[in-house]
């Protein structure tokens, strides 16, 4: 028995592949036919490997008969986490929660047809296919196949999402100026309503610019302002803005150890990025919860001098939750949120912002006694004093 996390991890041996190809290949016209469809599709064997394709396949993936054959769907696709597993695709623990993998799955085990969504992440950065997959079962001359038909739907659910996003978040605030403006027309204007006001209406045109930034991001267009930024002046506006808004009601936002240091950077994305990062740190935590901030350098090997080659500034974000094992396999998708449909933009547009626009890199630990800490880490270009 092949070790596995997930699916059965078996293998059929060269021979038994030729022999279920030779079984399609009586049905000349299934196979024919396969080559009019326009989506991808896939017949695999019973365990899962790649038997014939369509030409809409090798077009799309750009690949040969001879590279596909044998492999299983994600292996083709090039999923990452096709070679976390022990065996390969479906073998690995993140595939638990692949819907590609399950409606093969299910469909084997009900006899009868299932469709799924699913995302397959083809890089470590935030590259994603979000897919239809439909797989079907059949059986000829005792063997047992599945016909997997895969439809690219990742523009639905770009649009999808961003939509239930924006105007989730636009109409909350819009809301708030609403009210803002009912309670000064019937009771008078003071100078704190006024104020109010004005941030209500600045935290709008911010919400306006990070759907716009978020959309120009995706589409590969967003322009990056890069200039000399003190990072610790910077955390604290972070710090001050999270701490003035509502979900922050009843937790603290408080510095650990920060040291003073300049990097070059886009101020506005960064700030975009890191402040999602601390409202999420923020709304998991308890009321009464401290969410701890923290700057400090993690020193390379390299160049002599005040600062070394690969010196990097750390951000480090701290609250006392833990995330369960299924949030953390999907915390940086795209549409994942802990907090319901229409959420989602902070972790997945801050590692977007960070990892393709600013050369930083983001990563977290989540473990119980210990919380969870996020850290952002960006190339250094002066410590400072």
């Amino acid at each position: 028995m092949v070790d596995t996390y997930y699916a059965p991890a078996q293998r059929a041996s060269p021979q038994v592949l030729a022999e279920d190809g030779a079984a399609l290949g009586v049905l000349s016209a299934f196979c024919a036919s396969l080559d009019a469809m326009p989506s991808i599709v896939l017949v695999l064997n019973a365990e899962r490997q790649i038997v014939v394709a369509n030409r809409q396949a090798y077009a799309a993936l750009g690949v040969t008969a001879a590279q596909a054959i044998g492999k299983r769907p994600g292996e083709l696709i090039q999923c990452i986490n096709a070679a976390a597993g022990p065996n390969g695709c479906g073998t690995a623990e993140r595939c638990r929660l692949c819907g590609a993998v399950n409606a093969i799955l299910g469909s084997t085990a009900s006899g009868h047809q299932v469709i799924n969504e699913c995302r397959i992440l083809i890089d470590d950065t935030c590259t994603a296919l979000d897919l239809e997959a439909a797989a079907t079962p059949f059986a000829i001359a005792g063997r047992t196949f599945t016909i997997v038909s895969l439809r690219d739907i990742s523009a639905q659910k770009r649009g999808e999402f961003l939509e239930r996003l924006f105007f989730h978040d636009i109409l909350n605030t819009a809301g708030n100026i609403n009210g803002l403006v009912r309670i000064m027309a019937e009771e008078g204007c003071s100078d704190a309503d006024l104020n109010t006001l004005e941030r209500s209406s600045n935290q709008l045109l911010d919400e306006l610019r990070a759907h716009r930034d978020l959309i120009s991001a995706e589409r590969g267009s967003l322009v990056v302002n890069l200039q000399p930024v003190a990072l610790a002046d910077l955390l604290v506006g972070i710090r001050d803005g999270c701490q003035g808004h509502e979900v922050a009601r009843g937790r603290i936002i408080r510095f650990g150890e920060v040291v003073p240091v300049l990097i070059d950077t886009d101020p506005v994305l960064l700030r975009r990025a890191v402040g999602n990062l601390v409202k999420n740190a923020i709304e998991a935590s308890a009321k009464g919860e401290h969410v701890a901030l923290s700057l400090t350098i993690e020193t390379g090997a390299g160049a002599t001098g005040a600062v070394a080659t690969g010196d990097k500034a750390v951000i480090a974000i701290h609250n006392p939750g833990v995330m369960s094992n299924d949030v953390q396999r999907q915390i940086f998708q795209r549409s994942f949120s802990t907090k319901g449909r229409g959420r989602g933009l902070g972790s997945y547009g801050a590692r977007l912002f960070i990892e393709r626009y600013l050369g930083g890199s983001l990563d977290f630990t989540s473990e119980f006694g210990q919380g969870t800490t996020i850290r952002v880490c960006l190339p250094v270009a002066a410590r400072i004093g």
